[in-house]
């Protein structure tokens, strides 16, 4: 996100998608729904709401898919705070 904000815009999206990997190999789905969240933040601000809309569903099937019940006000506070953002895309509707 630092460098995002600096203006280091390739070397942001590829720090997420490293950060995504590295959680998804892990298993961590909070942790890979997080980054694919900024990451998803970061295609909007560069006025590419398709791929923000793709990231950010991929990020809603991550909390839906979280089963631990001690991980279900993280589950419902992702699924709200993500599908908050596609509606504001429009794309609330939209396939997974």
């Amino acid at each position: 996100v630092a460098l995002h904000r600096l203006g280091h815009f390739e070397q942001a999206f590829e720090a997420l998608r490293v950060g995504s990997r590295f959680f998804q190999a892990q298993g961590n789905r909070p942790g890979e729904a997080f980054v694919c969240d900024n990451l998803a933040a970061m295609y909007r601000e560069q006025g590419r709401p398709e791929e923000a809309a793709r990231v950010w569903r991929y990020a809603q099937g991550l909390y839906d898919g979280i089963t631990n019940p001690a991980l279900q006000d993280v589950r419902e506070a992702g699924l709200a705070d993500i599908r908050a953002k596609l509606d504001q895309l429009g794309q609330a509707g939209h396939g997974a």
